[in-house]
């Protein structure tokens, strides 16, 4: 925004009392020092809701998942999933190099044939991002989830997340940033297990720590992702801690720009997790693990600048110590984003 300025203090009094020029009081001593230079950028009237600005993003997709559960008994199913995320920032200070962030999203996932898995989620989301200097940035806030399964109201939670991230340039393009989150799922319908089938007066809840590293560098049409991820979940649950676990994942990414209207995204992940307590179901003495590995990939076209579409295919194939845990599925879905 164009700068103006506005001098409050314009000139000296055209008419001066003779017995002033006599004592040699200058204009310096008869102006109150704090407001010799007053300038009053025109975004400083406002208020953090008059400055900011509002975006908006609404996706449709539609697709085929052909192991709707994950798991090995392979159910197939057709999908449709929607999605809308209203975005508003504002400069906190000044200099403009502190912005908050208010975040509202709402996505929709309905299944043809499987509508246990039909879900809405509704989330909130506040933060602060802070431009320390041309080679820091610092961001934190805090973020509220509700998934509510339709059909299966048991399965419904609300997630709570606390996050903050620092990053930082580096030369050549490149950069690097650290991230933690607290999250806390809490299951208003679903009670923990003493046995197998006996269910206690008390709410599940699971309790996660999450710490990442990701490095990345930028050329002319490429962007180019290297990131570990580390979390272990902590739950309520005590029939042998089931869902008790650590995961280490690996994942390298691209994004390729070809022109102003078409760009591609791949990605390859490995996920290995161990769990603490849950047994095998053939031998008592082992304790599960599982190592998954993921594939992502999809092309877009910008038909102008507020909508795009896209077409992308992912894999996760598991394997597992368990037999009932191994798995392969594909999902491919045709998707169109809209910008206003």
């Amino acid at each position: 925004m164009k700068v103006k300025y506005l001098i409050i203090l314009a000139a000296v009094t055209t008419f001066i009392p003779a017995f002033l020029f006599a004592a040699e009081i200058t204009e310096e001593e008869i102006t109150p020092r704090g407001t010799q230079k007053i300038y009053i950028d025109e975004a400083d009237e406002y208020t953090f809701f008059q400055r900011g600005r509002l975006k908006n993003l609404l996706g449709v997709s539609f697709g085929y998942d052909n192991n709707t559960h994950l798991n090995s008994d392979r159910n197939g199913d057709a999908f449709n999933q929607t999605y809308f995320k209203t975005s508003f920032t504002s400069s906190i200070t000044r200099d403009k190099k502190v912005t908050g962030i208010l975040e509202y999203d709402l996505m929709t996932l309905m299944y043809w044939g499987e509508s246990k898995l039909d879900i809405v989620k509704n989330g909130l989301h506040a933060g602060i991002e802070n431009k320390i200097n041309k080679e820091w940035e610092l961001s934190g806030g805090y973020r509220l989830g509700t998934y509510s399964y339709i059909n299966s109201s048991s399965d419904n939670f609300y997630e709570n997340i606390g996050y903050w991230k620092v990053k930082e340039n580096l030369p050549f393009q490149f950069y690097h940033q650290l991230g933690y989150e607290l999250g806390f799922k809490n299951y208003p319908q679903r009670h923990i297990r003493t046995t197998a089938s006996i269910d206690s007066d008390k709410k599940r809840n699971d309790l996660r720590n999450t710490a990442s590293y990701e490095i990345g560098k930028y050329f002319a049409k490429d962007l180019f992702k290297i990131g570990y991820e580390y979390y272990n979940n902590n739950s309520s649950e005590k029939y042998l801690h089931y869902y008790d676990y650590d995961s280490h994942k690996f994942s390298t990414s691209l994004t390729h720009l070809f022109n102003d209207k078409i760009f591609s995204y791949l990605s390859f992940g490995r996920q290995y997790r161990n769990f603490r307590a849950r047994t095998l179901t053939l031998d008592s003495a082992f304790k599960e693990w599982d190592r998954t590995f993921f594939f992502a990939s999809a092309l877009y076209y910008n038909l102008n600048k507020s909508l795009t579409v896209g077409l992308s295919y992912t894999y996760r194939q598991n394997s597992s110590n368990e037999p009932a845990e191994k798995y392969s599925g594909s999902l491919l879905s045709m998707s169109t984003y809209y910008r206003f």
